[in-house]
């Protein structure tokens, strides 16, 4: 059984959960679960000990160290007593490993999917950069824009981004302040659906994602790397982050954080922009979300 919707931290949630995880257990009878996000291993583990059946726990990253480290000893308890655990990278592997005593720790990447994310015959605009996240300090989009805000004048002034997700103000004012400053063009895509994000990934010459890792809050694999990898997109995430693995040779970039950021993501930047042809992904292919279930089922014990 598959299981995976998020979930409220207060204890009625919990309760309301545990009792919705037993009778679908009840209806289907499976003799293992499989849960993702792994705020689900809380109620999960409670259903486990009623009715004896394993669960696993598909972890992105974030939510791992947050269980592992500040929720207390029941969080705890719940992850480590999961009969696997599956991360989607070797950076979410290495941070649960540290802090986590279960044994059964398997790394399987993310999956995307292939029915909506696909090469498309769309002809691609020269100068231009999706960006698809928000405005949390992890994905990174004061980095790009202050990356762009030092291109050549020649570039900036051809430059068009699409900014996919949810940009309020008066927070987004100073990155709004920003771009038009430098003259550089910019639309906002909210609520669009995977056929649609997929078109823009097909439209735009590179996805720039450049992921922050502090203590709790990461990058712990990059989904959208592997949609615009799918989608003939190259991609930019950021070393010491799940991007790591989503990212592979020939598919895109990987920059330092830190310091030097800014000034890595420019110079990367400008020398696609001044490349005469458009580079596109010719390196391994992103797994499917058929090979991650099957490399699951694969190695459940």
């Amino acid at each position: 059984l598959f299981l995976s919707h998020h979930i409220k931290g207060n204890f009625l949630s919990l309760l309301f959960d545990a009792l919705r995880i037993f009778f679908y257990c009840i209806y289907y009878k499976p003799n293992h679960i499989i849960i993702i996000p792994e705020p689900l291993c809380k109620p999960t583990f409670l259903v486990s000990k009623i009715l004896k059946i394993k669960y696993s726990i598909y972890s992105a990253g974030t939510y791992s160290s947050i269980l592992l480290e500040k929720k207390g000893k029941f969080s705890r308890l719940a992850f480590d007593s999961a009969a696997n655990i599956f991360p989607m990278s070797e950076y979410t592997r290495n941070r649960i490993v540290m802090k986590s005593t279960n044994k059964n720790i398997v790394t399987v990447y993310s999956g995307y999917n292939s029915k909506k994310y696909y090469l498309r015959n769309i002809k691609k605009d020269k100068y231009s950069i999706i960006f698809v996240g928000n405005l949390k300090k992890r994905k990174g989009l004061k980095i790009l824009c202050q990356s762009l805000s030092n291109l050549p004048k020649d570039v900036k002034d051809k430059l068009f981004i699409r900014l996919v997700g949810v940009f309020n103000r008066p927070d987004f004012d100073k990155f709004d302040k920003l771009l038009k400053l430098n003259n550089i063009r910019y639309k906002i895509h909210s609520n669009i659906n995977d056929n649609d994000l997929s078109i823009l990934f097909n439209k735009s010459t590179v996805n720039v994602l450049p992921s922050i890792s502090d203590d709790f809050y990461y990058e712990g694999f990059g989904i959208i790397h592997s949609e615009a990898i799918a989608s003939n997109c190259i991609t930019i995430g950021t070393l010491n982050s799940g991007n790591e693995s989503a990212i592979k040779e020939n598919n895109g970039y990987l920059i330092k954080q830190g310091e030097s950021s800014v000034s890595e993501l420019t110079n990367l930047l400008k020398n696609i922009f001044i490349s005469k042809t458009i580079i596109v992904p010719t390196g391994q292919k992103p797994l499917k979300w058929f090979d991650v279930t099957n490399k699951i089922l694969q190695n459940l014990k």
